[in-house]
């Protein structure tokens, strides 16, 4: 059955009133049900009805009551969002999804959750340069993954919830995608790739003992960006080519990738219902963990925001593919386009997408998503 979804903010919902929304997502678009963010990054959004407030400006946090017992091991405790303000928001949302009949996801910022790596600086991503993130922790940090497993385990004991949505699942010093911070000229993917490594002291450690060259990986990472003020624009077309040349970089970032897949394993079976895998495109840090073999037993969520992104979403070894549009996607694409394109999607083989997001997606969108849903389960009934 193909499947649909639209993400929301919490905020969304309450503040227009979650009768009227469900109603409306239910009865003019005809979705499976909503995933809504349940550990979200910080948010900057100016939404497109008459709501007040217009401007949406929050830390992000976790929009639950968290039980303290699921994070006794760790140090890193979840965050409340300055949205919460004491109201556990996913408990009414799903009551109200239950009395709507629609399914709820409940979406988690693996490493990007508002206002952890600001308040827990030693467990934040470093790049090669010992800068600190200051939008992301480092899931290799023992701590950080006690509280992944913490987390999961509780939304997925305590909520009634189709499944579990990971995003930001990466070792990553994500500052590298927030290009205004970058410094002058542009910087290239690959310039981006490499910036974003992360070698903070859990990564140096443990890649250490496990017998890589970790200083070896780091100057390589230094030479290349210093090269990039150096030589100029003219060194981007060998840059690829150069990465590929660093072995003990290589290793370092295979090393990563299977950090990633033992984790995401602990999470599966911390899971209580499905736990799906949230991938984006546009972050070349967020590739496939170095074993691959790990991703037979998953459903894999790519967020694409061009048309010829599509493709990258149908994962061959997945349990199950599907495709998130990204407000990005939705807010630049033709509406004809878009629905052919979930269709597309249907053809391919991917069985599920969403639409991002609920407070960005005007009435007449709102009718695109129908139309592209109903040609999506024609196309795959």
């Amino acid at each position: 059955m193909f499947e649909s979804w639209v993400t929301a903010y919490p905020w969304d919902i309450f503040d227009e009133g979650e009768a009227g929304v469900l109603d409306r997502l239910q009865g003019e678009t005809g979705v499976t049900g909503i995933a809504v963010w349940a550990a979200c990054p910080p948010v900057r959004e100016f939404r497109v009805r008459e709501i007040q407030p217009r401007f949406v400006s929050a830390r992000g946090g976790v929009c639950f009551s968290p039980t303290d017992s699921y994070y006794v091991s760790t140090r890193c405790k979840p965050i409340a969002a300055d949205t919460h303000r004491g109201k556990d928001a996913l408990r009414r949302i799903a009551e109200a999804c239950n009395r709507w009949g629609l399914a709820l996801r409940a979406i988690v910022s693996a490493s990007a959750t508002g206002q952890l790596a600001r308040r827990y600086s030693e467990m934040s991503a470093k790049n090669a340069f010992a800068a600190p993130s200051e939008y992301a922790v480092c899931p290799a940090v023992p701590d950080v993954e006690a509280y992944l497993v913490g987390l999961v385990s509780d939304l997925s004991a305590n909520y009634p919830l189709a499944a579990v949505v990971v995003t930001d699942f990466v070792i990553a010093w994500l500052d590298a995608y927030t290009g205004e911070r970058l410094g002058p000229g542009r910087w290239s993917e690959a310039q981006r790739r490499l910036l974003s490594m992360c070698f903070c002291e859990s990564c140096r450690q443990k890649a250490g003992a496990a017998g890589i060259d970790v200083e070896s990986a780091s100057r390589a990472v230094r030479s290349m960006i210093q090269a990039r003020f150096d030589r100029g624009p003219s060194y981007d077309a060998e840059l690829e080519r150069t990465i590929f040349d660093q072995n003990e970089l290589i290793s370092y970032s295979r090393w990563q990738g299977g950090e990633l897949s033992a984790l995401l394993g602990r999470l599966k079976e911390a899971c209580r219902c499905e736990l799906v895998w949230g991938r984006a495109v546009r972050h070349e840090a967020c590739k496939l963990p170095a074993n691959r073999e790990v991703i037979n037993a998953f459903a894999v969520l790519t967020s694409i925001d061009r048309p010829e992104d599509l493709p990258k979403a149908l994962l061959a070894k997945a349990l199950r593919s599907e495709a998130s549009f990204s407000s990005t996607f939705m807010l630049g694409t033709d509406s004809a386009e878009i629905v052919s394109i979930a269709g597309e999607a249907a053809r391919l083989g991917i069985a599920a997408v969403s639409f991002e997001h609920y407070g960005a997606l005007s009435n007449g969108a709102l009718v695109t998503v129908k139309q592209a849903i109903r040609l999506g389960r024609r196309s795959n009934p």
